[in-house]
């Protein structure tokens, strides 16, 4: 427990975080963020509304409402982007390295800690400065520090301590490195929100202590809004009555029992790392190999296990790729591999198909449901494949290079959907045109996006934490055209499909300049 010591690995970790091009996309991720969420009140739309009246854009509503609003994002975001670099010792071979030196487990583990800690807070500190940002530009209140700070503080920093004390926790037990580890977290996060049922329990009569558990915050800062305002407000995107005038909201994070459950959701956050020191692999070659990261060790590998001789079914595609000519040929021998890396996604998609085909109308949105969720963890892998095969190179240097490469993957994935959702889409077309065009648009832009963040990041957890998220809002938010990305909660319009499209375009350019600039 050396401080000099971890004071350099801190600064080290921060190095190699802040220089990775995926960093750049997580900060201008949190910037976009915060300039959709901070809506302009001429639009019709308040960030804060309560019965028909909107809140002033002062520093004490737009800190709050903020991080509220993007907690349970950051609480799972920063997961997904902490988790892996243990991992990345093993393959580059710098683990055995550090196993055989003197530091100790604990020392490691907190440099690393810290290490994560300052990287996100980094992400934090962008998306605070652009929300003060939208509040100069709406010009509605003075900026003030203070609020902005103590949301900081308050809601945000506890989930991000606990976050990474999980990612850390999971990749220093073997059994937890693999995407078992990642769909437990989620489930954890899940459950973690659950606890909003139990909210309406205590308007205006403080926050109970028990709350603690609440690790991503949005419970509890929910909880402390309607001490303030009352039970009846909308967050996020309310409508609101122009003639009436803007509230005043006064500082928010004013009671003192919100210092002390955060502070110890704070203190509760640091436990995970308690059993990552005492069980930690310490890349001792008996316990974890280098492959181990990547190998899937969650109950869906068992499965696959057991189903892999499900994955013959996929040969007659491998024979229609090889049969086809140029880059058809690829993109189907693409689509094979993918399938048959995972033939209980496959079995799963070959049943929902079915359904599709011949369902009842009344089943189509489910089936479109599920579809879209197994679609989209397939394909968080396609775009990672190479980089996690160290084929990265190889594939760089045959007829089109990486840029065609890039393509192939983005078709591969739409050729997917395709191929599990078509039968949807014809049957959407005669009855809802609307909702047929909204899938087509979906289907392009979430390919397009897990392309362009795996190829980024180099990590298909980046496009597999915001797709959940996603699931997560577009189950909760059955009214919000703009989350319907994949029309199966039936409110899309085209002017959501529209902006889907474009994101989608944008997604697509970016990746090819990214291509083209990695090959120079």
């Amino acid at each position: 427990m050396n401080a000099s010591l971890i004071w350099i690995q801190v600064q080290n970790e921060m190095r190699l975080r802040s220089r990775r091009l995926s960093s750049v996309a997580a900060i201008l991720l949190v910037v976009g963020l915060a300039w959709l969420i901070v809506q302009d009140p001429k639009s019709g739309h308040a960030l804060f509304v309560m019965n028909q009246v909107r809140a002033l854009y002062n520093s004490e509503m737009l800190s709050m409402a903020s991080a509220t609003l993007v907690s349970p994002l950051f609480a799972l975001l920063s997961f997904y982007l902490v988790r892996g670099r243990i991992g990345e010792d093993l393959r580059s071979g710098v683990g055995a390295v550090i196993g055989s030196t003197q530091v100790g487990n604990a020392g490691f583990l907190i440099s690393r800690w810290l290490g994560g800690v300052a990287y996100l807070s980094l992400l934090l500190l962008a998306f605070m400065v652009s929300v003060m940002t939208c509040q100069v530009l709406r010009g509605e209140a003075p900026l003030q520090i203070w609020p902005y700070l103590q949301a900081w503080l308050v809601v945000l920093l506890p989930s991000v301590f606990f976050s990474i004390s999980c990612a850390i926790l999971f990749d220093s037990l073997p059994f937890l490195m693999g995407k078992g580890g990642d769909v437990l977290y989620f489930l954890l996060w899940v459950a973690q929100l659950s606890m909003v049922s139990q909210m309406d329990k205590y308007q205006g009569v403080g926050i109970p202590y028990w709350m603690a558990f609440d690790m991503t915050g949005m419970v509890s800062s929910i909880t402390n809004l309607k001490y303030f305002v009352g039970k009846h407000f909308s967050l996020g995107g309310g409508n609101f009555d122009p003639a009436l005038a803007p509230r005043v909201m006064p500082l928010l994070i004013s009671d003192g029992r919100i210092y002390g459950v955060r502070a110890l959701s704070a203190l509760l956050a640091l436990l995970p790392m308690l059993p990552a020191i005492r069980y930690f692999h310490r890349y001792s070659p008996d316990r974890v190999k280098a492959g181990h990261s990547k190998q899937r060790r969650s109950p869906v590998a068992v499965l696959n296990d057991w189903l892999r001789p499900a994955a013959r079914l996929a040969q007659p595609l491998f024979r229609l790729g090889a049969s086809l000519p140029g880059m058809a040929g690829k993109v189907v021998c693409d689509v094979a591999l993918s399938l048959t890396a995972a033939p209980a996604a496959m079995l799963a998609l070959l049943v929902l198909t079915v359904l599709g085909l011949f369902g009842s109308s009344s089943i189509l949105p489910g089936v479109l449901l599920a579809s879209s969720i197994i679609w989209g963890i397939v394909i968080s892998d396609i775009s990672t494949r190479d980089f996690q095969a160290d084929l990265e190179h190889m594939t760089a240097a045959v007829p089109g290079g990486a840029g065609q490469r890039y393509l192939r993957q983005i078709l591969a994935s739409v050729l997917l959907a395709l191929v599990v959702m078509g039968a949807i889409v014809l049957r959407f077309a005669t009855s809802h045109p609307a909702w047929a065009l909204a899938i087509l648009t979906g289907i392009f832009s979430l390919s397009a996006l897990a392309s362009l963040l795996g190829r980024t990041s180099r990590k298909a957890r980046t496009f597999l934490s915001l797709f959940l998220f996603w699931v997560y809002m577009a189950l909760n938010a059955h009214s919000v055209p703009v989350i319907d990305i994949m029309a199966f909660n039936g409110v899309v319009n085209q002017a959501a499909s529209m902006q889907h499209l474009m994101l989608g375009l944008a997604a697509l350019l970016l990746g090819m300049g990214y291509n083209r600039w990695r090959s120079e």
